[in-house]
Parts: C-alpha cells; sequence; structure tokens
C-alpha cells in the first residue's frame, strides 16, 4: 500500500495516531481503534487498521466542530474532535477521535468551512 503523503498529495494535514472513538450513527457497541486520519480540502478520511475500515465527511456536509471529553457513552481525560455533520441519508451524525493534532485540525477545518 502506498505511503499517506503518496495517495493523498494533497491533504492539508494527516495524522498517523489519530484514535477512533465513534460515529453517531454506529450504534451503541462499537470498537476504537486507530487509524489514518486525512484532512483535504474536500472531505476528512479515516481508516481503522483493526477491524480495517473506512470513514468519509465531506468537509461540505459538516455543521460543526467541538472538543468534548465524552462521546456515544465514551469518555477520555483527553480531548476529543467531535465533528457532526448531514450523513448520505441526509440525517443529523457525528464522529469523534482522539488525536495529537487536534488544535491543527480544527483550524484548517474552520477555514475550510467558514471561509473568509
Amino acid at each position: 500500500m502506498a505511503a499517506p503523503d503518496e495517495r493523498f498529495p494533497n491533504a492539508l494535514l494527516i495524522d498517523r495516531g489519530a484514535r477512533f472513538i465513534a460515529v453517531q450513527s454506529g450504534g451503541w457497541l462499537q470498537m476504537r481503534g486507530n487509524g489514518l486520519f486525512v484532512l483535504t480540502k474536500d472531505e476528512i478520511f479515516f481508516e481503522r487498521w483493526v477491524p480495517r475500515r473506512e470513514y468519509r465527511v465531506p468537509v461540505a456536509s459538516i455543521t460543526g466542530i467541538e472538543t468534548v471529553h465524552r462521546f456515544h457513552g465514551k469518555a477520555t481525560g483527553a480531548r476529543m474532535l467531535k465533528v457532526s455533520f448531514t450523513n448520505a441519508e441526509g440525517k443529523p451524525d457525528a464522529i469523534a477521535w482522539n488525536m495529537g493534532q487536534i488544535d491543527a485540525v480544527i483550524e484548517q477545518l474552520n477555514k475550510l468551512i467558514k471561509p473568509t
């Protein structure tokens, strides 16, 4: 498999150590998992490694971003990035991650969803 920089040459930010917490529409029994978080001008892409699964959130569908310490019944001592969005079925949804670059992601997302 190609390196993230090769797979996403137009990435604004790549975090190779992000940790998936949950997606609201995914039900209550979800496994957390480490993976690759990529932000491009068009989408958030996350590839969880075990079990392998991809999540994509189009930037155009994002309705809000915030940091939380609890999401979908899961708590952590560290801040989590919570991204609220409208899913493919047209319903409100949200997804959250722990990550080392949380402030940089928020800064980039604010530029994308609230252009100056």
